[in-house]
């Protein structure tokens, strides 16, 4: 199961993802219940017990550019619930309209906005960012796609443009695929990375570390090289557009950018932990990465 814990060092200081300084742009950990609160719209009431419904979760970043500072609900009824048990703790998103999401407000920050009318200062290139997820599928075989992760924001220089980034579990072939949406840019066209192997029931650990260049964009997973692809669309993602509702992330449905509200192909099965990191990061960091996930939660 996910979230297993792992056994501190006395002798040597643990890696942990903060070390990446301000490239670290999103963490989402739902094994630290300090970070995670039942309300939708307070820090009121932690989540902390088996049960207990995530309304929302604090992002772990400290860069000044972090994808916001929360996610939330949208309603009490859409909350993911908090599963813990021995050393084991997870996020159980139901796959019927659970999900957590932060986007821009124009006139509030009750979305977890860095200020009003913006999500986030940071500036996002598609040919170099990671992110890590640490999930487990409640099924082998979905008929409709469920939407683990997405990232949408602005393009950078025309408001009228959006990009998003979509992590899912794919109904056609059951794999994990990674989705790039370049949507009214007439320069790119949209791309996908899919995975050499279903995405199956096992808790299992998915990354992608994206750069220009053909097949080097590399999706992971557990660790291993699972398939490469080439990332032509050269979009640049920003999150403050005050006009728009582009500029979100959103954890366990779709995001439908046009009205800014979360619409469907929800996730069925746990998730554990999210991290995005703005840069393609080095064979160094990528294991170090790699180490620290599986080291903390049991995978492989």
């Amino acid at each position: 199961m996910l979230g297993l814990g792992s056994t501190i060092s006395k002798t040597s200081k643990k890696w942990d993802p903060l070390e990446l300084g301000d490239n670290l742009i999103g963490w989402w950990d739902f094994t630290d219940t300090s970070n995670m609160y039942q309300e939708i719209d307070s820090y009121t009431t932690a989540s902390v017990v088996n049960g207990d419904k995530i309304g929302r979760i604090k992002n772990k970043a400290k860069s000044s550019d972090k994808l916001g500072t929360f996610l939330r609900a949208t309603s009490d009824a859409e909350r993911p619930e908090l599963k813990r048990f021995a050393n084991k703790t997870y996020a159980i998103f139901d796959g019927s309209d659970d999900h957590l999401l932060g986007k821009a407000q124009a006139s509030d920050t009750s979305y977890g906005g860095t200020a009003n009318g913006k999500f986030s200062d940071a500036t996002i290139n598609v040919q170099g960012f990671s992110i890590f997820i640490v999930q487990e599928s409640d099924a082998s075989t979905v008929t409709t796609d469920g939407k683990i992760v997405s990232i949408h924001g602005t393009e950078l220089g025309d408001t009228t443009e959006w990009t998003g980034l979509m992590f899912q579990h794919d109904s056609g072939t059951d794999d994990f695929e990674a989705i790039f949406d370049y949507h009214g840019d007439s320069g790119d066209t949209d791309e996908s990375i899919v995975s050499t192997a279903n995405l199956d029931t096992d808790p299992s650990l998915y990354s992608l570390v994206t750069e220009s260049g053909s097949n080097a964009t590399v999706l992971y997973k557990n660790g291993s090289s699972n398939a490469t692809g080439t990332t032509a669309g050269d979009s640049r993602m920003v999150f403050t557009n005050t006009d728009t509702q582009y500029d979100a992330v959103i954890i366990g449905e779709k995001y439908r950018a046009n009205n800014g509200t979360a619409s469907g192909h929800n996730f069925d099965g746990n998730i554990s932990e999210v991290i995005i990191v703005n840069k393609t990061m080095s064979t160094a960091e990528i294991k170090s990465m790699h180490r620290y996930l599986n080291g903390k939660h049991g995978l492989y």
